[in-house]
């Protein structure tokens, strides 16, 4: 069953059998300023700029210039990525949602923004514990168009969470790309583990010392599962997607998504829509107030 619920200044409509919700707004003319300020309220970029960052620290010249560099990283649009490999199905969604130039195609930071939004939404909202920032992480500009975007966990539940984000035109094509990333997902889940095992300076510092000596005895995620005792790993699926639908419409496509227990356990997916209707309005006020937000570093940094 759909149920309304308020959060914050939105309103989230779950369905109370399945771990699946649409996240929208109140008020449609107000949806791209309000969205982009509550993502970008200051306490929120503190909060994600750096893992063990507490909102409420008083922050240093490192942590402004921390800040200042995420929002940078925000508004430099354009990225290169071969598509050399690429199925010819993946090809021609791709050709929806980016600008194609010669063997290339050229990409814009949707991709960024929206694994923050998605960060931003399993910490908020689902009150999960993030283990590594990825979207903070160097990356090449030759890296794949697939892999795990967000590395989160339950602390309380021992459950692990490795999330997949889309931000595209259209929900179709979203879900086409989903379903493409989950095709060979124990596969990507066991790479991510490196990622978890050895890196050692964004890490949660919760987390290292829940796992800490887990994660020194075991070279693989199939060992971590078994020597900590892992029952249930988790699957976020979000997609930011343009388009006007209604609710009920959304909830069953999103619901094509193929679910399936990975490495034997039970697996809890989180299909998450958030429909923003217009991609061009939503970028233009995201990027007014990362501006704001970038000269109010400045500011800030002039005074220290």
């Amino acid at each position: 069953m759909i149920v309304e619920e308020k959060f914050d200044k939105f309103t989230v409509y779950k369905d109370t059998e399945k771990h699946q919700f649409c996240y929208v707004t109140i008020r449609e003319d107000s949806f791209y300023d309000d969205f982009a300020s509550y993502l970008l309220d200051f306490s929120m970029i503190k909060k994600h700029a750096t893992i063990n960052l507490g909102i409420d620290d008083e922050l240093s010249i490192d942590d402004y210039n921390e800040i200042y560099g995420r929002l940078i990283s925000f508004v430099d649009f354009e990225k290169i990525y071969s598509v050399a490999g690429l199925d010819q199905s993946i090809i021609s969604v791709l050709d929806d949602e980016l600008i194609k130039d010669s063997a290339d195609f050229r990409k814009d930071k949707w991709g960024r923004i929206g694994e923050y939004i998605f960060n931003v939404i399993l910490d908020s909202y689902f009150k999960l514990d993030c283990i590594i920032r990825k979207f903070a992480l160097n990356t090449s500009p030759n890296m794949s168009v697939y892999g795990i975007d967000t590395l989160h966990c339950s602390l309380r539940e021992h459950i692990f969470y490795f999330g997949e984000s889309k931000m595209v035109g259209s929900l179709d094509n979203g879900i086409t790309l989903i379903c493409k990333s989950l095709e060979e997902y124990e596969a990507q889940i066991s790479k991510e583990y490196y990622t978890i095992k050895n890196n050692n300076i964004n890490k949660n510092e919760e987390f290292v010392e829940v796992f800490n000596s887990s994660l020194k005895r075991c070279l693989s995620f199939t060992d971590l599962i078994r020597v900590a005792s892992l029952t249930t790993i988790g699957v976020p699926i979000f997609i930011a997607h343009g388009g006007k639908f209604d609710t009920k419409y959304v909830f069953e496509k999103m619901s094509t998504i193929p679910q399936k227990n990975l490495f034997g356990l039970e697996t809890k997916y989180f299909l998450i829509s958030v429909p923003i209707i217009s991609k061009s309005k939503f970028r233009d006020a995201f990027i007014k107030v990362i501006r704001d937000k970038i000269e109010e570093c400045r500011e800030c940094l002039e005074k220290l």
